[in-house]
């Protein structure tokens, strides 16, 4: 299990690859997901696999972020 609080600027992707599973809080800013707006206060839980369309939102976006699962190996963010 890894936590960690990126800052991506407007219109950055949040995942450069697949992921086995992860959740995001957001406490400032917006993510853009599908067409919609998950403002601060936002929750997401997310199944493994790719998520290009995830991006930061207008203002960019500070998000905490826990990805994988107790038992699976750690993922590192580029």
């Amino acid at each position: 299990e890894q936590v960690s609080p990126p800052r991506p600027a407007a219109g950055v992707p949040l995942f450069p690859a697949a992921v086995p599973g992860a959740e995001l809080l957001v406490p400032e800013g917006a993510v853009l997901a599908d067409g919609g707006t998950c403002p601060k206060g936002s929750w997401l839980r997310l199944p493994d696999g790719a998520y290009p369309g995830i991006v930061a939102g207008g203002q960019g976006v500070t998000f905490y972020l826990k990805l994988g699962r107790p038992g699976r190996t750690a993922v590192e963010l580029g």
